[in-house]
C-alpha cells in the first residue's frame, strides 16, 4: 500500500481496497501508513493546507508574541467568549498519553489548529474538538521523525476538517446542540427498531440516551478511549466509508450489555451503564462488532437512513432556525417509533425471501403509523 500512497495520482479506490484486505488481516491500519491513509480516503483537500502550515509556522513558539496582537484570527478568538474554554481544555487533553506527555509542542499545536479551525470556520469551540483533534496529532508519535517541530501540520488539520465534515457535518456547527438532540431522538428509533425490549426497558427507566452516549456522538468514541483503540475504530469507520456507523456500532455496543442491563434493578442501572464505558475502553471483538454493524445497516429501512442524512447534512447546508429545530425535535418526541412508508415495507417483503417473522413483524409495526 506504500507504493500506491506514494504515486503522484493516488488512486482512492485501489487504496480502499488495499486497507479493507489489512483490515481482514490485521484488524487495523499500519501506524506508519494511516496518516497518508487517512488523508486519501477522506479526499482531502491538500492544496489548502498550505494556508495552515503558514499560519501556524507564525506562532508556533507558543509565546504571546505582540504579532498576535495585530493578527486577524487571534483577534477574534481572544474577543470571543470560547476562547476561555479552549484554552482550559488544551492542557488536561490527552495527558495520559505519552505523545502529548513528551512532546512539549503537543498542546500548544493543539490550541493553534482549534482556534484556526473555530475562527476560520465561524463556529464557537465547544467540548469534544479537542478530542477529535488529538488523535490526528497523535498519528505523528509513532514516528521519531514525525515529532520534530517544523514538520507541517496542514495535512493532519485538513484531515481532521475533513472526518467532522463527514461524520458529525452538524454537531459542532449548532450552538444550543439541537441538531444533537435530534440525532438522540433518531438513535432511540433506531434502537427500538433492532430492540424493541430494551429500549421499552431503558425508557421506563428514564435512561435517555443524553445520560450516556453524549461522548460517544460528539467524539466519535474518542473519550476516555487509549488512542490505539480509536485508531482502530476509525480506520474502520474511514476504510467502510459510511457516515453512520458510529450509529450503528452504538446498537450495537447497546445490545451486546443488553442482557446485564435486563437483569439489573434501578438503582443498578447506573453501574452497568458505567461497566459499558469501561468495556469500551477495550475495544475487544471490534471487527465483529463493526461487521454486526454492518448487518444492522442492510436491515435498517433506508427511509429512515435518508431522515439521517437530512437532520445530519441538509441542516448544514440550510441552517434552518431555532424555531424549526425546536418544532422538528417536537415532532420526533410525539413519534412512538420509527416511521417507514407502507411502500418499503411491501417492497422489503418481497424482494427478500428471507423475511423472518420477527423482522416482518417489526417492519409492520413500524410502518403501520404511517398509515
Amino acid at each position: 500500500m506504500a507504493e500506491e500512497l506514494g504515486r503522484k495520482r493516488v488512486d482512492v479506490d485501489r487504496v480502499r481496497e488495499l486497507c479493507q484486505e489489512l483490515l481482514e488481516q490485521q484488524g487495523r491500519l499500519p501506524d506508519h501508513l494511516r496518516e497518508d491513509a487517512w488523508v486519501t480516503l477522506l479526499a482531502c483537500r491538500t492544496k489548502d493546507s498550505s494556508a495552515v502550515d503558514a499560519w501556524v509556522a507564525r506562532f508556533r513558539s507558543g509565546e504571546d508574541s505582540a504579532e498576535k496582537k495585530d493578527d486577524p484570527v487571534w483577534k477574534t478568538a481572544a474577543s470571543s467568549d470560547w476562547f476561555k474554554v479552549l484554552k482550559a481544555d488544551v492542557p488536561r487533553t490527552r495527558t495520559d498519553n505519552a505523545f502529548f506527555i513528551e512532546n512539549p509542542r503537543a498542546h500548544i499545536d493543539l490550541e493553534l489548529l482549534l482556534t484556526f479551525y473555530c475562527v476560520s470556520r465561524g463556529v464557537a469551540y465547544k467540548q469534544g474538538l479537542n478530542e477529535i483533534l488529538a488523535p490526528f496529532l497523535a498519528l505523528r508519535g509513532t514516528d521519531e521523525v514525525c515529532r520534530s517541530e517544523t514538520k507541517p501540520l496542514g495535512k493532519l488539520y485538513m484531515a481532521f476538517y475533513s472526518l467532522i465534515n463527514k461524520f458529525l457535518p452538524s454537531i459542532y456547527d449548532d450552538e444550543a446542540f439541537q441538531t444533537l438532540q435530534l440525532l438522540f431522538r433518531l438513535f432511540q428509533q433506531l434502537l427500538l427498531y433492532h430492540d424493541p425490549e430494551l429500549c421499552s426497558f431503558l425508557d421506563q427507566h428514564d435512561l435517555l440516551p443524553e445520560l450516556y452516549a453524549i461522548p460517544w456522538f460528539i467524539t466519535l468514541f474518542a473519550r476516555a478511549v487509549p488512542l490505539q483503540n480509536v485508531y482502530a475504530l476509525w480506520d474502520l469507520y474511514i476504510v467502510h466509508d459510511d457516515s453512520f456507523l458510529h450509529f450503528l456500532m452504538a446498537v450495537v455496543i447497546m445490545i451486546q450489555n443488553r442482557e446485564r442491563m435486563l437483569a439489573a434493578d434501578a438503582h443498578e442501572l447506573a453501574v452497568e451503564i458505567a461497566n459499558m464505558q469501561k468495556a469500551l475502553k477495550e475495544m475487544t471483538g471490534l471487527n465483529d462488532c463493526v461487521k454486526k454493524a454492518l448487518r444492522f445497516r442492510a436491515q435498517t429501512p433506508l427511509s429512515f437512513r435518508q431522515e439521517l442524512f437530512e437532520i445530519s447534512f441538509s441542516q448544514k447546508k440550510t441552517k434552518l432556525d431555532a424555531d424549526k429545530l425546536t418544532a422538528k425535535l417536537a415532532q420526533y418526541r410525539s413519534q412512538p417509533c420509527m416511521l417507514i412508508p407502507p411502500e418499503e415495507v411491501l417492497q422489503q417483503i418481497s424482494s427478500d425471501s428471507h423475511v423472518t417473522f420477527r423482522n416482518l413483524l417489526r417492519l409492520t409495526f413500524s410502518g403501520c403509523w404511517n398509515c
